[in-house]
């Protein structure tokens, strides 16, 4: 976000928080409290959705990166000899 203010930082902060537990526990009291969090202001209601689209983007990300490494598999290393 550009211009983020402090707010805005806590807020993202706070929603991450709220991202990991849920997938760590998704029981029916965390899935209250998140919806009860997010429905407390429409600020954090913009920090979830900027939340999940950092959590799906770092998940591409990751997804690339162990295709890309799996791919490379096969070739050699910085400084190995090709056989």
């Amino acid at each position: 976000m550009n211009g983020e203010t402090d707010a805005d930082k806590r807020g993202l902060e706070a929603a991450l928080r709220w991202l990991v537990r849920v997938n760590d526990d998704p029981s029916p009291e965390v899935v209250a409290g998140l919806r009860a969090w997010r429905a407390e202001a429409p600020q954090n209601q913009a920090a979830w959705k900027e939340a999940t689209m950092l959590w799906d983007l770092a998940g591409a990300a990751l997804a690339a990166l162990d295709e890309t490494q799996s791919t490379l598999s096969g070739y050699p290393s910085r400084g190995e000899d090709p056989q």
